[in-house]
């Protein structure tokens, strides 16, 4: 299945199985409901170490959504590049893993934070 062709029913199915150790979805404008089904699967995925999110049309609805579930996931690496979140948003990923002591890597550039961000 060509990568643009996937919902994010099929990757919330896919990473269930425990073998999804990486996903990168950048460029699929999933935008903040997609990002709120990846919030999801995320919470019941504890093999998931690597997820890239760059470009994907996530504001600050979505940016909340995905922050509550850093606080119980297994994720190291989160990328989430060239995406709406405001400064709203780039808060709540900070909320989440203020707690979360795995994440050991995080890029949040071109995201609009301005100052308060």
């Amino acid at each position: 299945i060509p990568r643009l062709e996937c919902g994010v029913e099929d990757v919330q199915s896919g990473w269930n199985t425990g073998k999804c150790r990486s996903l990168d979805i950048s460029g699929v404008k999933i935008g903040d409901e997609g990002a709120i089904g990846v919030a999801d699967a995320l919470r019941s995925n504890q093999h998931l170490k690597v997820l890239r999110l760059d470009g994907c049309n996530i504001g600050p609805r979505g940016a909340s959504a995905l922050g509550a579930a850093l606080s119980t996931s297994s994720l190291e690496s989160l990328s989430m590049d060239a995406n709406p979140l405001m400064g709203d948003g780039v808060a709540q990923i900070a909320d989440g893993i203020k707690a979360h002591s795995r994440l050991r890597s995080l890029s949040l550039s071109r995201t609009q934070a301005g100052f308060e961000g």
